[in-house]
């Protein structure tokens, strides 16, 4: 990883992502629309999956993924893939 890609993203004290909250990410010199097309997931062979969870339960989760240093969905996909290779 470069030098510039492990700088630290600033955590908030809240259970919400800075890219989630605006704190980063919204500056507007460097917005612009792009159409999704999907091929990010078709490269990356991901698919999208949701499920419903206790209020309490997704707020652990976000803790716990902010204390990992990584995104939610992040956090939740290497904690299912840790779980499926122990199976």
């Amino acid at each position: 990883m470069s030098e510039k890609t492990q700088q630290a993203i600033p955590q908030e004290e809240d259970d919400e992502c800075p890219w989630e909250s605006g704190a980063l990410g919204r500056d507007p010199r460097f917005v612009r629309v792009v159409q999704d097309d999907g091929s990010v997931d078709r490269a990356l062979g991901l698919v999208k999956v949701g499920t419903r969870v206790k209020k309490r339960f997704a707020r652990r989760l976000r803790r716990a993924a902010r204390e990992a240093g990584l995104s939610l969905p992040a956090y939740v996909r290497q904690a299912l893939e840790e779980k499926m290779r122990r199976s």
